[in-house]
């Protein structure tokens, strides 16, 4: 008796469905290779969460200097400039995917915010603007003068071993 072969249409492969972003071979979560994107935006929040860390400490270090003749002045500019030291380092090894801008603007919103927090940890009310402004404004401006500082964040290199003179 002969067989009789009946004829399908051939399945069509299963269809290749890239990993999720952030994810590498085998579906693994990847977190040295983010995509440009995601990458930017971890380092702004890492550069936020840093300088808002910073700011806490600039904030309650300066609460003992508030209505000080020339320290009401200096100590914010180095809680500004520990603020933008933060919010640099916070960006990381992702440095390149955050635009300086971004983290320097991060830096003065949290320098100007230590000196507003060191008000409210002094339990002394705001009063008119210019008890208060000076001190927020050189906060702000400790965080944009940080690059004079330190004027790029280091790279990290690999070390060519097989070179060796």
């Amino acid at each position: 008796m002969p067989s009789r072969v009946v004829r399908t249409a051939a399945a069509a492969p299963p269809p290749v469905v890239p990993p999720p972003a952030g994810r590498g071979r085998g579906g693994r979560l990847s977190l040295t290779r983010l995509p440009e994107r995601q990458a930017r935006v971890a380092g702004v929040v890492r550069s936020a969460l840093l300088g808002m860390l910073a700011l806490l400490l600039a904030g309650a270090v300066g609460g003992d200097y508030v209505g000080a003749a020339v320290f009401s002045l200096v100590v914010p500019l180095l809680g500004g400039a520990a603020c933008g030291y933060a919010a640099t380092r916070g960006a990381g090894r992702d440095g390149a995917a955050v635009p300086r801008a971004v983290t320097l603007a991060v830096a003065a919103v949290d320098g100007g915010a230590a000196a507003g927090f060191a008000f409210h940890v002094a339990d002394t009310p705001f009063g008119p603007v210019g008890s208060w402004l000076p001190p927020v404004l050189a906060g702000a401006a400790g965080a944009l003068l940080w690059p004079v500082v330190d004027p790029a964040p280091p790279v990290h290199r690999p070390i060519n071993r097989s070179a060796r003179s």
